[in-house]
């Protein structure tokens, strides 16, 4: 997921440098605040459910891959509200 990310940046950044330059607004910084609140809540929910993979017996394996996915799920989910923020205009 980091390495799609650096690879579309560095593409945004080749295609027009003025807008990789410029500074963060103060609608980019409130809607980047305002996505990180959900993602917040699928994390501690992916976080206290991997935990209760231990109570069902699984392994300690599977239970750091329950957290790497609500982790996943996390960063999706900001993606994914950011977008939202972005396209309603929030």
């Amino acid at each position: 997921m980091v390495a799609i990310e650096i690879v579309a940046h560095v593409i945004v950044a080749v295609r027009s440098p003025d807008d990789a330059r410029a500074s963060k607004d103060e609608r980019d910084r409130t809607i980047e605040l305002k996505a990180i609140r959900p993602a917040f809540y699928v994390l501690m929910i992916g976080a206290l459910l991997s935990i209760g993979t231990i109570q069902v017996g699984a392994s300690l394996w599977t239970m750091v891959h329950a957290v790497l996915l609500s982790v996943f799920l996390a960063e999706l989910t900001r993606i994914g509200s950011q977008l939202y923020f972005y396209r309603c205009g929030t």
